[in-house]
């Protein structure tokens, strides 16, 4: 749970616990060292960097809304052609051996 000012100037607990967890996972990225191409993207995505592992890819709006999350394997990519333009945060989870990393990705 994460503080918020309200219009009253008081606090009170919000339930954006997506934001507040990927907030905290940033201190929590071990030796995970991965990347996205292309970035800006039109259709696919691709991740370099997961060769020889499964990795759970969750893709989040700047608002933390969850918009996508699949099992991506070694060499494959994904679809974002149907999302609208801008930028997301990507969070990157091997399976095997639970490491996470977040990417900026930003879609034309």
């Amino acid at each position: 749970m994460l503080p918020v000012l309200v219009n009253s100037g008081s606090l009170r607990d919000s339930t954006v616990t997506q934001i507040s967890s990927l907030v905290e996972s940033i201190s929590e990225i071990p030796d995970l060292s991965v990347s996205v191409f292309p970035n800006p993207a039109r259709r696919a995505v691709f991740i370099n960097g997961i060769t020889g592992y499964k990795a759970q890819v969750s893709m989040f709006n700047l608002k933390g809304a969850k918009v996508f999350e699949d099992i991506v394997e070694t060499d494959k990519g994904f679809d974002v052609s149907g999302y609208s333009p801008g930028a997301y945060i990507l969070q990157i989870e091997t399976i095997d051996r639970k490491e996470k990393q977040l990417l900026k990705l930003v879609i034309q």
